[in-house]
């Protein structure tokens, strides 16, 4: 049976819901996504036997490692372009995961999960890669918070350890502020306004909520001895938080379009630097510069 499933303009077909796959696992997760059924979808998630790639995998070479987290993760690209995302444990070097990746980014099945995570860390690095896949739809995603407050978004981005999860709770603490995504926000440009929205991939914060919302600006944190906001340009602002931007580094097509859209993006909004402290006055200082540009 397929399930369909929609985040923001694109929709998801999931397959092959086998016994141990970690899709049928965290279905509840997906659920608030899901819509009844769809003449076409983007992107396909499946479950998917490694034995059905082994001749791609035999014709694989390694085109990009990289340290992520608890895992040492390689891309290896296949003579016809297809990728594998393979990931193993740094502690015991054990293979943890593999997925196979078409290379238009149309398809995206697990083929090893190790992990003995009960399909967690199946489900987050699955989710990066849908990310990516949404790029072709002219999707933006970003490391940061997307926040919602009084009808309007503003996306929280900084560095790893920087503090833009505890600045977004102080926000949803003393000004009821929405977190529609506490660590991937996405957003695409709709009717010429850009429009943020959730995903069920939501990183070690647990904060995420299917819902809308018209980006406002992007805030840029840094930490300070004291509250001070200021806009910069668009210039500097892609210096600051170029990092941030969710793309395949492996990939140089699908990485220039997500550069383009994040131009196109600083030029559309305003982009306020927030030099803060991890208290209410920094909340303060921020809403006020945000309603200096309504």
């Amino acid at each position: 049976m397929d399930y369909f499933y929609k985040f923001g303009p694109a929709v998801f077909k999931l397959r092959d819901f086998s016994v141990n796959s970690f899709l049928r696992i965290w279905l509840w997760k997906l659920d608030p996504y899901r819509i009844e059924n769809a003449d076409e979808c983007n992107t396909e998630l499946l479950t998917a036997s490694p034995d059905k790639y082994d001749h791609l995998l035999k014709s694989s070479t390694i085109i990009h490692n990289q340290p992520s987290g608890f895992y040492a993760r390689q891309i290896f690209k296949a003579e016809n372009g297809d990728y594998f995302l393979h990931l193993k444990e740094k502690s015991t070097n054990i293979d943890s995961l593999l997925f196979h990746i078409t290379k238009d980014f149309k398809k995206i099945s697990l083929l090893i999960d190790n992990t003995e995570t009960s399909g967690q860390a199946a489900f987050e690095y699955i989710g990066r890669s849908a990310i990516y896949s949404m790029i072709s739809l002219s999707v933006l995603g970003l490391h940061g918070v997307l926040t919602e407050h009084n009808g309007m978004g503003f996306i929280i981005t900084a560095p790893s350890e920087t503090g833009k999860t505890t600045h977004a709770r102080l926000w949803r603490d003393n000004k009821n502020a929405l977190i529609i995504n506490g660590d991937n926000a996405c957003c695409y440009k709709k009717n010429g306004a850009w429009v943020g929205f959730g995903v069920p991939w939501c990183g070690t914060s647990g904060e995420e909520i299917n819902r809308s919302v018209p980006v406002q600006s992007l805030v840029i944190l840094e930490r300070g001895k004291e509250n001070k906001a200021e806009i910069i340009s668009t210039y500097e602002a892609f210096s600051l938080a170029l990092s941030s931007v969710q793309c395949p580094v492996w990939d140089r097509d699908i990485s220039d379009k997500a550069i383009a859209l994040f131009d196109e993006f600083l030029n559309d909004i305003t982009v306020i630097r927030l030099k803060c402290t991890p208290d209410a006055e920094s909340v303060e200082v921020l809403e006020k510069a945000l309603e200096e540009i309504e």
